[in-house]
């Protein structure tokens, strides 16, 4: 159904749980947002989202107040933990990002101007594209953050990798753990190397067998194939494993974080642990509270869970403060958790191919890109 969106130079947006459900006017004389889209991939960008990039479409003027004043703000400064700074408004309900804010110091009255943009993964509708979207190296900003390329790498036509700095940090293999953390930290936890000991079933993921055209019989894994697992090339027989890592566009991950593409690594929950509280203390697989166990493991829990799918147990974690995306889990395997790959610190870059093996024949759920969306918001 055509929406306002489509009889004027505005766009719709909304979230995942309905919170933000807008149509904001865009201008005649104002271009298209979406043909005008950047592209961040610097380390803030990633922890403060989870995801290896984000994508922003510029808006002529602020948002009105009452739409603002219903999303949590988050302050990003500038080169703090490296790359872009900004405002950060997302909705506090299912954590999807909305807007941001950026300070043109260059505009104005010379005291600066804020340059606002709207999230493009929730954009719902929009005026018809006048054609193909630009989306070459010059859309892309602070590749060289991600020293790897990132999702750069794919994203691409032709990829040209970032300088690396002279001081060039090898990656170490022999790492027994790696850190999981947000933009603002108030999470922050440990990554193990993956144990044969302890491996939980699991049905097969549509990233690897589309669930669009696969029999269910077959999905549910009857073999009992540990698929999340990849043996690590640089040690073939020494027992030595990856995890499996892949990209989504569901319209579920889009419209819980903001943007189009989502980026998961499949991680036992015992392999993902709380660090010790105190100089005596050991770290502990991470429980998530439940009405019959309320307390928290960790202080200050600032994770809060999204029921994204009711009735079905599939729950979703994000940092109330900062917005990261952190966890997809349901009660068909519990002890296996989808973590955003995102948060990872790994000094090879933002892949972490140290730790992670990338699906790279198929995104998950790609047949749902476009679904709930309309006119250009479609087709972008």
């Amino acid at each position: 159904m055509t929406t306002t969106a489509n009889h004027a130079n505005s766009i719709t947006i909304a979230c995942h749980c309905g919170a933000v459900n807008q149509t904001l006017p865009i201008g005649h004389d104002n271009p298209h947002p979406l043909e005008n889209v950047r592209i961040c991939h610097c380390t803030a960008c990633r922890h403060v989202t989870g995801l290896l990039y984000v994508s922003y479409a510029p808006l002529p003027d602020a948002p009105p107040q009452e739409v603002l004043g219903g999303l949590v703000k988050y302050q990003v400064e500038v080169g703090e933990g490296g790359g872009c700074g900004g405002v950060r408004w997302l909705c506090g309900r299912c954590g999807g990002h909305v807007f941001r804010a950026d300070l043109d110091l260059l505009g104005g009255d010379g005291g600066g101007r804020w340059r606002w943009s709207v999230a493009t993964g929730v954009v719902t509708d929009a005026l018809e594209l006048s054609g193909p979207v630009d989306l070459g190296e010059g859309r892309h900003r602070h590749v060289e953050d991600t020293r790897d390329g990132g999702l750069a790498k794919w994203l691409l036509p032709t990829f040209t990798p970032p300088l690396q700095p002279d001081e060039d940090i090898p990656a170490d293999d022999n790492e027994d753990h790696l850190t999981i953390s947000c933009h603002c930290r108030s999470t922050t936890l440990l990554l193990t190397r993956p144990s044969l000991s302890s491996l939980p079933s699991s049905p097969y993921p549509d990233l690897l067998l589309p669930y669009h055209s696969t029999a269910p019989d077959v999905v549910s894994n009857p073999t009992d194939e540990k698929w999340y697992l990849r043996e690590d090339p640089q040690h073939p027989g020494r027992g030595r494993y990856k995890y499996l890592a892949g990209t989504c566009a569901c319209a579920t991950c889009r419209l819980t974080s903001g943007f189009e593409i989502q980026t998961w690594t499949f991680v036992p929950r015992v392999n993902i642990l709380v660090p010790p509280t105190d100089d005596g203390g050991q770290a502990r697989p991470i429980e998530f509270p439940t009405a019959t166990r309320p307390t928290q493991q960790i202080p200050n829990w600032t994770l809060k869970s999204h029921s994204s799918s009711p009735g079905t147990g599939i729950t979703r974690e994000f940092c109330r403060v900062c917005g990261a995306t952190f966890f997809w889990h349901d009660r068909v395997r519990p002890d296996l958790l989808d973590l955003s790959a995102g948060l990872l610190s790994s000094p090879s870059g933002a892949r972490a191919e140290e730790w992670l093996c990338w699906e790279t024949g198929r995104v998950s759920f790609a047949e749902e890109a476009g679904r709930g969306r309309e006119g250009g918001a479609r087709a972008w």
